[in-house]
């Protein structure tokens, strides 16, 4: 029996949204994009100073409230207290995401064990701060668990394993490699069997199928990722995620492809008739361009989590598609199913993680 996975856009932009941005949100009924996305996920640091109805956000959308650790950690955003952010999330979101150290400098290092250690011991007594003062039991909230080897999620589990919250959010890093998002998955499973996860940064045509999949082990998982949308801002029409991802470069009016039509009927590009029309007015184009990648990941999502019910078809399609790391990982949970441990099924599979193959552990300084 699967569970429902649900991805949840990032919504990368400010706190500040003019009448003109509003048609362009996801998850309204009037956005001029011919389709609706009920789900969105906001960082706590970028919105706290506003409600669901300043975003325009109904009742039935679902909304992940993530605490903006990494963001807070490289000093991208001020501090916020964890009870501030907890207060915000209560009154706004629907799933919250407690405050975190994340043990990484960047979505692609691996930390050594003692960094490892000092971050989960900082986020237990966040994720404690919020065990202990939440008042809105409508409000799911779940723990962050790190680790980019099997031994630094044992450690980062055993420090949090005994606050008493609603399920896990899965930090897989390197964001990049599908076996480490794949090790989180029955890790966690093995260690507590939550019925509800949290993936983060779950984007690209390798590490889909691996969440998707995941499906197979929880009865709810969500993922997030703002990858269409930053794509789009850096002017990046996406076309197909398989047999890769593939996309065009929409950099000025100057420099458009010399396509006569566009190539793709979805909603968005449907309302439009060529390329010159992302141009048409200042920021527009940036926006289309937002929604129509927004569509064709959700396209790509419903076919994998369509085909995920069945099993060899699921595992067929992944063989042709995507890279043999993201086959490997698939069939590293499917071991884990026959009844092998996690650390059985680490061990077999030892050879086709990314850090074994091209990484060596660094030391991160910002603690």
């Amino acid at each position: 029996m699967r569970g429902k996975v649900t991805y949840v856009p990032g919504y990368p932009g400010t706190s500040k949204s003019s009448d003109k941005s509003m048609k362009y949100f996801w998850w309204r009924d009037d956005n001029i994009s011919g389709y609706r996305h009920p789900a969105v996920l906001l960082s706590a640091p970028y919105f706290v100073k506003n409600s669901r109805s300043d975003l325009l956000i109904g009742d039935d959308v679902l909304v992940v409230g993530d605490s903006g650790g990494f963001q807070i950690l490289t000093g991208k955003i001020d501090w916020l207290e964890p009870i501030t952010i907890l207060r915000w999330q209560e009154e706004n979101c629907d799933i919250g995401i407690t405050l975190d150290v994340p043990p990484v400098s960047s979505i692609s290092s691996i930390p050594d064990i003692s960094f490892v250690e000092k971050c989960a011991r900082k986020s237990a007594r966040n994720y404690e701060i919020a065990a202990r003062n939440r008042r809105n039991d409508k409000l799911l909230l779940l723990k962050p668990l790190h680790g980019a080897k099997l031994e630094q999620l044992k450690i980062w589990h055993k420090r949090i394993k005994d606050i008493d919250l609603d399920g896990y959010a899965l930090s897989p890093k390197p964001a990049a490699d599908p076996m480490i998002f794949a090790l989180h998955t029955i890790f966690i499973h093995e260690a507590e069997m939550p019925e509800r996860i949290h993936v983060f940064l779950g984007s690209g045509s390798n590490i889909i199928p691996v969440i998707i999949y995941s499906s197979y082990f929880f009865k709810n998982v969500t993922f997030d990722s703002t990858t269409p949308l930053l794509r789009a801002r850096n002017r990046c029409y996406i076309i197909s995620f398989v047999p890769v991802t593939f996309y065009i470069r929409m950099l000025s009016r100057e420099t458009l492809p010399s396509m006569k039509r566009l190539p793709c009927d979805c909603p968005v590009c449907s309302k439009i008739s060529s390329a010159a029309d992302f141009y048409k007015e200042i920021n527009n184009g940036e926006r289309f361009l937002e929604l129509h990648n927004l569509f064709i990941t959700l396209r790509y999502i419903h076919t994998l989590d369509a085909l995920c019910d069945c099993r060899d078809s699921f595992h067929e399609y992944v063989r042709v598609f995507c890279s043999d790391e993201t086959l490997k990982a698939i069939e590293m949970m499917m071991y884990y199913e026959e009844g092998h441990s996690v650390s059985e099924c680490y061990e077999k599979f030892s050879a086709y993680f990314r850090f074994n193959r091209c990484q060596k552990p660094k030391q991160d300084r910002l603690l």
